[in-house]
């Protein structure tokens, strides 16, 4: 377009213009010239001609040509070279500088010097007689890396062109990482937004590895790592907008990890992920929330992106809550199992023990207790094959109710509340049925078989209290026992207790040697 408005007009002579043409790898134009112009010389013109032929008509440029070839060698070579020795004293530069384009000949590159004025037409010459030679095109990179970019960069300390000035030949040169590395680092907030974007638009053609960069998984790399740190610079002001760079991530497992630390770290889980209805189900909205919308509502990845933010989390709480919204009630119920396992030896009076049974109690009556009226959580436990896990909160609950209930010296509710559950030996000959349990029963638990100890060590202090108020005070459940036979009755039962715990062997010697000490201050 440029070359069809000025030629024609007094301001330059047609070798300007054939100069631009070729400079922009149209040879069409070129030859569009040549057919208005009756001063140029025949070589030039069939050179021109060829070139013309090997581009087409349908394209703009050269390099858009369907040939897998390079740019052909000129035909007439031997008389091109013979006019640029002749006109090399008395030529225009810009003449000069066309015969040379057309002899694609490094050793005549010397013609165009004159007319190269930036760093842009340096390197598109260096290109242009490169042709699709990779070994060339790797060392014009080398060579710019090599100048650095204070050979670029302006010494006038009131321009700043955010680190342009290095990054643009280095992207002409196909060194791409350097390049995006470069802006992203020098040119400051506006320099990452504009390496990232950069990056995005240039896509698979990030695969070509810069000079000395190791090639495995290049692309992504370089993307990868400026998708996050933009994400990054977003996070604090609008998580939503970062979630919009995230979902680029071309690795899906490092693609999850970054949606699932932004999570964590916003803790912004309603707003980006959404709730969960009465009956345990993630809801999705008419206008769903960014995660969603992003993953283009594909609930198998928004479920593992939650997931794994639960397992990034920095507290319990937290991590229940994204286990929740990710509908893994197996995993949520491992945790609280867990929970409650620890909560069972603190004293009644933690906060933190009164929470996680009221946390627990409240999840298990609303989805899989006599008040759940939806069968959704039971439904995904079983295809998760963890229905034995609700079994054990339930188990769980219970014995932390008779801990209290012992704490309290309401031995008769605990007591209740023991034999239901079987676990506690009423004498030494029952002590074999109660390993049985623990060794076969409760071997797929490990939750429940590691509180079998601490539950058997309060039944023991339970039995000695009630071995304490009887001896001293007369006090009885049962009055229509003889108080020797109660005390006898209490005494057998401890020492029972304490041969299972022997056997069951996950109680440290401390407890143990209690344990022994009140069963002998008993007998």
């Amino acid at each position: 377009t440029f070359t069809k408005l000025h030629h024609g007009s007094s301001a330059a002579s047609i070798w300007h213009y054939l100069y631009y043409a070729l400079r922009c790898g149209d040879a069409v134009a070129g030859a569009e010239l040549l057919r208005t112009s009756t001063s140029t010389n025949a070589a030039v013109s069939a050179r021109i001609q060829q070139l013309a032929k090997f581009q087409g008509p349908n394209n703009t440029c050269l390099w858009e040509s369907n040939s897998s070839e390079s740019l052909p060698e000129a035909t007439n070579k031997a008389d091109l070279s013979d006019l640029l020795a002749r006109r090399q004293n008395v030529a225009t530069p810009f003449e000069l500088a066309v015969l040379g384009l057309l002899l694609l000949d490094k050793d005549e590159s010397s013609a165009l010097s004159s007319v190269l004025q930036t760093i842009e037409d340096y390197v598109y010459v260096q290109l242009y007689l490169a042709g699709d030679d990779e070994q060339a095109l790797e060392a014009l990179g080398a060579s710019i890396c090599d100048f650095g970019p204070s050979h670029f960069e302006t010494s006038n300390p009131h321009q700043n062109d955010g680190g342009w000035s290095f990054a643009f030949p280095l992207l002409l040169s196909q060194q791409y990482r350097s390049a995006l590395s470069h802006l992203a680092q020098t040119g400051g907030p506006r320099g990452l937004l504009e390496a990232t974007h950069l990056a995005i638009l240039l896509g698979s053609d990030l695969s070509k590895v810069d000079v000395g960069a190791a090639a495995a998984d290049y692309s992504s790399c370089v993307l990868t790592s400026l998708l996050v740190e933009f994400a990054k610079q977003l996070q604090p002001v609008d998580p939503e907008a970062a979630i919009v760079y995230l979902v680029r991530i071309p690795a899906d497992a490092r693609k999850r990890t970054e949606l699932a630390k932004l999570l964590v770290e916003t803790r912004q889980y309603e707003r980006l992920a959404g709730v969960v209805g009465a009956n345990g189900q993630r809801i999705v909205p008419r206008s769903p929330p960014a995660l969603v919308k992003y993953l283009e509502g594909d609930t198998a990845q928004v479920s593992a992106t939650l997931e794994e933010a639960g397992r990034l989390a920095k507290n319990l709480r937290e991590t229940c809550e994204l286990f929740h919204l990710a509908e893994r009630y197996d995993l949520l119920l491992q945790s609280i199992n867990e929970e409650l396992a620890r909560q069972l030896e603190e004293p009644i009076t933690s906060p933190d023990r009164k929470y996680w049974m009221d946390a627990a109690r409240t999840f298990y009556e609303e989805h899989l207790g006599t008040r759940a009226t939806k069968d959704y959580v039971t439904a995904v436990l079983q295809q998760r094959h963890a229905t034995g896990r609700a079994e054990t909160t339930k188990t769980l609950l219970k014995l932390m109710d008779a801990v209290d209930l012992l704490t309290k010296q309401d031995f008769k509710a605990a007591t209740a509340t023991l034999d239901e559950l079987g676990w506690i030996p009423s004498s030494p000959a029952d002590v074999p049925n109660k390993a049985a349990l623990y060794q076969h029963r409760l071997a797929g638990d490990p939750v429940l078989q590691r509180v079998y100890g601490p539950v058997l060590a309060q039944a023991t202090n339970s039995l000695f209290a009630q071995w304490n108020l009887v001896k001293h005070s007369g006090m009885m459940m049962d009055v229509s026992t003889p108080v020797p036979q109660r005390l006898k009755s209490l005494q057998t039962q401890a020492q029972a207790i304490l041969n299972l715990a022997g056997r069951v062997g996950n109680l440290n010697d401390a407890t143990i040697a209690k344990m022994t000490n009140m069963v002998a201050h008993m007998g």
